[in-house]
């Protein structure tokens, strides 16, 4: 974990508040060198790049995305950027793959750090429109996740707890205060929100991120198509139990907002009691749970736990 979202119970103020207000950052605060992102990253030598020259992880998702390397585990490159409209970009996820490609464990400068993304904006923002023909265009997006708690009052959110996630948090606000700056100076295409992605104008989108809560905004209208960091594979909706914890060994559990608490994830929730989860993958093996399964047979099935405490709860959860 890069550094968790939200905050602890007992805490009333957002760890996020002053990144909250993008439209009031200021143009005037940016360094001279701003002017001068594009063309080169800066001097940092210690990180791990890709054939894109992007941060190793972060490149290996855009090659596979371009067809020009395949998926890890596969053996033909294929290029799909020509089938999307739109590549959502979550800049969490590019700083927590900067950081990951860091070789030598020393931290640079954070001015540096937003520099270096900043020319990987622009380096992903190139190569996906000539790959695609121009077809598909990149938008970039920030959410400070505010409205997460206050949605899922029965889940449990994760929150800052070491010293060292506090650490790369207050880092992470530099940088981010930073990129914000020179994106709307170079007036980079952006969406900054307190929750997830807003309905965009285009129905099929690709979407890079390590937030599985991202991919709620899923729907008939707007669908999304997960592009994984690290192996580039693309994964539709049939693939997203593999963002649960413990994921791969439950493609029996659908995606849904209701499973995502209960089974939690790496980024956003702290999963349910074993015993719950363990009562729930028993019924969905029995009842021949699929990704495909809808709410109102997951309704039905759930009815049958014997603990109905835990059943109260759950069926308590957000699950819009």
């Amino acid at each position: 974990m890069i550094y968790p979202i939200g905050n602890t119970k007992t805490e009333n103020t957002d760890p996020y508040a002053d990144l909250n207000r993008f439209d009031d950052l200021s143009v005037n605060n940016v360094d001279d060198n701003a002017e001068n992102d594009h063309g080169s990253f800066s001097e940092i030598t210690n990180r791990e790049v890709g054939l894109l020259q992007l941060s190793i992880a972060s490149s290996l998702a855009i090659e596979s995305f371009c067809g020009l390397t395949p998926p890890k585990g596969e053996t033909v490159a294929y290029n799909v950027s020509e089938q999307f409209d739109t590549l959502w970009i979550n800049l969490r996820t590019l700083f927590r793959n900067y950081l990951g490609a860091i070789n030598d464990g020393r931290r640079p400068h954070h001015t540096a750090v937003a520099k270096d993304l900043i020319e990987e904006i622009f380096l992903i923002t190139q190569i996906v429109a000539e790959y695609s023909g121009n077809r598909c265009s990149v938008m970039c997006y920030f959410s400070n996740y505010s409205d997460v708690e206050r949605k899922h009052q029965g889940a449990v959110v994760r929150a800052m707890s070491t010293e060292k996630q506090k650490e790369i948090h207050t880092f992470a606000l530099r940088v981010f205060s930073e990129l914000f700056k020179r994106i709307k100076k170079h007036n980079i295409p952006f969406m900054g929100i307190n929750d997830l992605i807003t309905k965009w104008g285009f129905v099929n989108n690709a979407i890079l991120t390590h937030y599985a809560y991202d991919l709620l905004a899923h729907s008939v209208t707007f669908r999304l198509t997960l592009l994984e960091s690290h192996t580039g594979a693309l994964k539709s909706k049939a693939l997203w139990h593999t963002k649960y914890l413990d994921g791969k060994n439950l493609p029996m559990i659908p995606f849904t907002r209701q499973f995502l608490q209960i089974f939690g994830d790496k980024e956003t929730f702290r999963p349910f009691d074993p015993k719950v989860r363990k009562d729930i993958i028993e019924i969905a093996t029995k009842y021949k749970w699929n990704s495909n399964t809808s709410k109102s047979m997951i309704h039905y099935g759930l009815g049958s736990m014997k603990n109905k405490y835990a059943l109260d709860i759950i069926t308590r959860l957000n699950n819009d």
